[in-house]
Formats: C-alpha cells, sequence, structure tokens
C-alpha cells in the first residue's frame, strides 16, 4: 500500500463526554504531532439534538475542509494517524474506490481489516485493501466531495444502524469498491445497541436488493429483507447453542491437554465477561496481551495502551506471546488472548504454578486468564454452557 498520505477532517458524533475524551480524544492529541494538519470535528449530539447519525454526520461533512472525511464513533482508541492519512490517500488515488473502512465482512463472511475489538484482535490483515460487501460504522472514510453530492440517509429507520452499509451499497451500485484497510484502532465498547437493527437492515434490502444477500457484521441480509443473525433466537436458537456447546467442549477437551491437564477450562466470550472478571480482580489494573506474529505488529503505547472500562482499567499490550506481562502482581489480573493451542502449553511453562482459567469462544478462540480472580471462575462462570462438557474434558 502506498505511504503517500492525505490530511482528512475527523467527524464524531458524541454523547458521553467522558467516553469521547478518554478514547477518541486522547489518541488524536498522544498523535498530533504525526499528523499536523488533520481536523478534529465533534458533533455534540446530548439531548439528541440529531435525531439519527446521518443527519449529524451531515453536518460534520457541511463544515469540514479536507478533501476526505472519516467518521469515527466516540469509543475508538486510534493507534496511527498516519496510517489513518495513508488509508485516505488509497481512496484519493484510486477512483474505482468508493468507500474505505477499518472492518468489514467479506462476501465469504470472514471479517476483513484488523482491529481490537474490546478486549481482543479480530479480523484479517493484509497490506492491501480487501474488498467487503460492507463495512461496520466504527470507522469509514469517503471523499467529501461524493459526500455533498449524495448524503448519507437521515432516514429514521437508518437512525443508529446499517447507514455505512446503506451508503456503500450505492456505491457499489455503481460499479465502485468498497474495501477494509488496516487501520489500527481499539474499540472500547461498553454497550451493545441492537434496537431497530432488524428494520435498519430491511431498508437496506429495499433500497438494495440487486445487491443480495449481503454480509454485515450484524448478520446476513437474505433477498427477503429478513436478516441471519450471527446467533440465532427462539426455538432454534435453544437446538443450535447445544451444538456450538458441543463443539466448543471438543475444543475445550484440545485445551485441556495442551495446558496439562490440571488447568480450569470454561467457555465464555471474553468480551461480554471481562466486567465479572474486573469484579474479583482488585485495584490494580487489568493486563491484557494479545498475541500477534512478529511479522504482523499491532502498534501501542510505549508503556501499553491504557483504556478505562467502566469502573476498571485495561493495560493493553500485543507481541509474540514471550513479550507478554510477567505474573508477578499479587491480585492483579493477566490476560492472553488471540492464543493457538500450541501457544497454550508454551503458556503453561510461563504462568508456572499460579491461578489460571483457560477459556475458549467460537468468534475469539482461546484465551487465559492468570492471577487471583482466576480462583474466583465458579462465581464468575455460573451458566451451565459456560462448562464443557464433562464427557469431553
Amino acid at each position: 500500500m502506498a505511504s503517500r498520505r492525505v490530511a482528512v477532517s475527523i467527524v464524531s458524533v458524541w454523547n458521553n463526554e467522558a467516553v469521547r475524551l478518554d478514547c477518541l480524544d486522547r489518541s488524536i492529541e498522544d498523535q498530533r504531532a504525526q499528523a499536523p494538519d488533520l481536523e478534529y470535528l465533534p458533533v455534540d449530539n446530548r439531548g439528541q439534538r440529531h435525531t439519527t447519525a446521518g443527519a449529524a454526520l451531515n453536518e460534520g461533512v457541511r463544515d469540514a475542509t479536507r478533501d476526505v472525511v472519516v467518521f469515527v464513533q466516540q469509543d475508538i482508541y486510534l493507534h496511527s494517524l498516519v496510517a489513518l492519512e495513508e488509508a485516505a490517500a488509497v481512496l484519493m488515488d484510486d477512483p474505482g474506490l468508493g468507500l474505505v473502512g477499518a472492518v468489514g465482512i467479506g462476501a465469504d463472511g470472514r471479517i476483513r481489516g484488523r482491529i481490537r475489538d474490546r478486549l481482543v484482535l479480530i479480523g484479517e490483515t493484509d497490506d492491501e485493501p480487501m474488498p467487503v460487501d460492507s463495512l461496520d460504522e466504527v470507522l469509514f472514510l469517503a471523499r467529501r466531495s461524493d459526500l455533498l453530492e449524495d448524503p448519507l440517509s437521515e432516514d429514521p429507520v437508518l437512525a443508529w444502524h446499517a447507514y455505512a452499509v446503506e451508503w456503500g451499497q450505492r456505491r457499489r451500485g455503481e460499479g465502485r469498491a468498497v474495501v477494509a484497510i488496516d487501520i489500527p484502532m481499539s474499540h472500547n465498547s461498553l454497550s451493545t445497541n441492537l434496537a431497530r437493527l432488524d428494520e435498519a437492515h430491511a431498508a437496506v434490502a429495499r433500497m438494495h436488493p440487486d445487491l443480495l444477500p449481503l454480509q454485515t457484521t450484524c448478520g446476513v441480509i437474505g433477498a427477503t429483507g429478513r436478516t441471519q443473525a450471527l446467533r440465532a433466537s427462539g426455538f432454534l436458537a435453544d437446538h443450535r447453542w447445544r451444538l456450538r456447546w458441543a463443539k466448543a467442549s471438543l475444543a475445550a477437551r484440545t485445551a485441556h491437554r495442551a495446558a496439562g491437564g490440571g488447568s480450569t477450562v470454561v467457555l465464555g466470550d471474553l468480551r461480554r465477561d471481562i466486567d465479572r472478571i474486573a469484579e474479583h480482580a482488585g485495584d490494580a489494573p487489568i493486563r491484557v496481551h494479545n498475541v500477534v506474529a512478529g511479522d504482523r505488529p499491532f502498534p501501542e503505547s510505549p508503556e501499553g495502551t491504557r483504556l478505562r472500562r467502566a469502573s476498571y482499567d485495561v493495560v493493553f499490550t500485543s507481541g509474540p506471546l514471550e513479550s507478554g506481562p510477567v505474573v508477578d502482581v499479587a491480585g492483579s489480573a493477566c490476560i492472553w488472548t488471540n492464543v493457538d493451542v500450541d501457544q497454550l502449553a508454551k503458556l503453561r511453562v510461563h504462568v508456572g504454578s499460579a491461578p489460571h482459567v483457560v477459556g475458549y469462544h467460537d468468534d475469539i478462540g482461546y484465551w487465559v486468564l492468570v492471577g487471583d480472580a482466576a480462583r474466583h471462575a465458579d462465581e464468575i462462570w455460573t451458566e451451565p454452557q459456560s462448562r464443557p462438557a464433562r464427557l469431553l474434558v
């Protein structure tokens, strides 16, 4: 990918000043010297002055003065403004590109673009732009001229969902590509809002029937306009969770053997479990190490990236397994994520006799919690489906 850079206008709609200041604002100020021509335009939406994201973001577009506008959510920590401006240059240099973002879903259902989703790294990384069906709204960028000529939808049904998905389909309908480009960022989401998501997806289906089925980060929009959710609900969900549980139990058996047979093994999505872990982690920050290959580093602050989550802090590092935190602070919690089976065996040596829990979830793979919080596994993972099938482990 070209190293040329183009200055951008960052537009962010916000309603929580504390979150915005700790995440997006701080990341911009920490790197301001690297991107002196960057323009930052936060749009205050406290009191719901704008009833849709499109209306608020379009206001930012009109105020912007740079050729490329980047839409970023308030709970994003940007790890590289240089990468952001390089992505803008790729967009400006290729008239065949209509929309660029940090993370999206390809036609095959795979996540393209690597980001940190709360605690774990997700998505595939590549040196070149990766074609996708759609992009997630967490971060996307477009030419200001395109946005002025054809603004984001302000339709109430797309108020806070799928507005980037829909705008991207307009570009695909013109024959221009929608792509994900590696723009390192942490999404420090504290909650998930799925209200009226199905209505938004149905609206996208009505607007762009020729582009269905359509992969999104929240499910597949089918030809009927219905969304095939990533996780089913109702009667089918009652049976599908059992199938997922059985498959996950097999993965847990593999983990149990790799970790030496003496480890507590649970089935859980660390991104949802972290708040309960924090209740037993003491006052020190929770340390999270994302395991990545040395040739694909994820940029961090020199002392680790520190983010505030509700009532506790998390300090993130990333790199090879061996570069993770030393387990030497009483009462602290250390977590390794993005771990494979071979690395579980190596971690066993690193962890030694410290209390620990090995976890697995089919969306994020293996992870390991080390420290006093691991002694409280029975209090943290209380649901029956969080325990592997006894006959398999």
